[in-house]
């Protein structure tokens, strides 16, 4: 009779190895981490390791869908605010200011593989959607409060805001001594700023 698998161990053993391959894409990158690095980190037998992830672009996408819990705690929050405006912004400020130096160095590295591997890139993308759809359905409700007078299209803001958190994480990829609280607050008033219309 097989043995029944250890439902918490084996969550604890994906979690050594997503840690271990976290720390060796921020070191080496992507193409210069072998699954044995990761596996030498993680302290699991190479034999072991295909119980968990077949491959280093499973463990990418594990990597990805495990930012969807992140994404929705935001989202959620978003939807709690009585006036968009304060609401988006708040969620430009936490998108911005939860990053330090090295998740930003991550979220890169991640970034260019999705542009080269379709497998990471379609998981990438469906978190991206998933911010873009509330984004979208808080600007309209603001637009149509009268709270958001931006003279620009809901899709175009909508765009901006996104462009304008990736732009703050992939500046603190490069530059670690930018400091994302004061990135983040600045970005929240330029939101509130422009959204209002001043």
């Amino acid at each position: 009779m097989p043995r029944k698998k250890d439902e918490a161990l084996h969550a604890a053993r994906e979690q050594q190895i997503l840690e271990a391959a976290r720390t060796c894409f921020i070191a080496n990158g992507f193409h210069r981490t072998s699954m044995r690095q990761i596996l030498d980190g993680a302290g699991i037998s190479s034999g072991g390791a295909y119980n968990y992830f077949a491959s280093k672009d499973d463990i990418v996408k594990a990597l990805v869908e495990a930012e969807r819990a992140a994404i929705d705690s935001l989202l959620e929050r978003l939807t709690g605010h009585d006036d968009p405006v304060s609401g988006i912004a708040q969620l430009v400020y936490d998108s911005i200011a939860c990053y330090g130096q090295e998740d930003a160095v991550l979220a890169a590295e991640i970034y260019a593989e999705s542009c080269r591997n379709p497998a990471i890139g379609t998981v990438l993308r469906a978190n991206d959607e998933r911010m873009r759809r509330w984004l979208n359905e808080s600007v309209s409700r603001g637009v149509d409060a009268g709270a958001i007078t931006a003279r620009h299209s809901v899709a175009e803001i909508t765009e901006w805001l996104q462009a304008l958190i990736d732009g703050y994480v992939g500046r603190l990829a490069m530059n670690p001594k930018l400091k994302p609280g004061k990135a983040a607050g600045m970005a929240k008033a330029s939101v509130v700023e422009f959204l209002r219309g001043a």
